[in-house]
């Protein structure tokens, strides 16, 4: 059954088309892993056949769909992220590239605040059980849940502004609503930088 989905996909160019369009959204253009359906539909060449592609990979949990004004956007999940990311790790590796990325990695530290931290923590956390939105409001009262959220909103705000313009946050807007996602420069951060912190608030 697997193994069918999979070639689903695969076999599917086009779904594979769809994946890129939204994962370079946040790699090439730092914006968060959302388009409407009928602009991916544009950039793929699709046009309308893209929704026909676009179910095959919400019925395989890769995309999310939510109808908006007479549009459809679809939100890359967190499967879809990894599927996305080990398709274009087998094709380094298929095309023999695999030792020149390697050479080519950096490890880059950030001096970040306590309240930096926490807040790119809750954000890896809350996103692991959304799929990858987190909506500001949650995250505040996440972070404060038994103090006044209004007087934290300028705070944490400040924050996500610093992490975004460090390319470890990503932020959006859906229906007058921020939502923000950890980039892939955000979650390496995490696991070579934070992942102490991170096991203390998860045990």
């Amino acid at each position: 059954m697997i193994l069918m989905a999979l070639y689903d996909i695969l076999a599917n160019r086009p779904c594979i088309w769809i994946l890129k369009q939204l994962y370079d959204q946040e790699t090439a253009e730092k914006k968060v892993y959302t388009m409407n359906l009928s602009k991916i539909g544009e950039k793929t060449g699709l046009k309308e056949k893209a929704a026909r592609f676009v179910l095959i990979l919400s019925e395989n949990k890769l995309v999310h769909i939510d109808d908006v004004e007479n549009d459809k956007v679809i939100c890359l999940t967190q499967k879809g992220k990894d599927f996305f990311k080990q398709f274009e790790r087998l094709k380094i590796v298929f095309e023999g590239k695999e030792e020149i990325m390697q050479k080519k990695m950096v490890r880059i530290e950030y001096d970040l605040t306590e309240l930096e931290k926490r807040t790119l923590i809750m954000a890896y956390r809350m996103g692991k059980e959304t799929g990858g939105l987190i909506s500001v409001k949650d995250l505040i009262k996440e972070m404060y849940p038994y103090e006044n959220n209004s007087k934290k909103t300028a705070p944490v705000s400040k924050n996500i502004a610093k992490l975004v313009k460090l390319n470890l946050l990503s932020k959006t807007k859906i229906m007058k609503e921020n939502f923000i996602s950890l980039t892939d420069a955000g979650k390496r951060t995490i696991k070579e930088q934070l992942i102490e912190m991170l096991s203390q608030q998860l045990e």
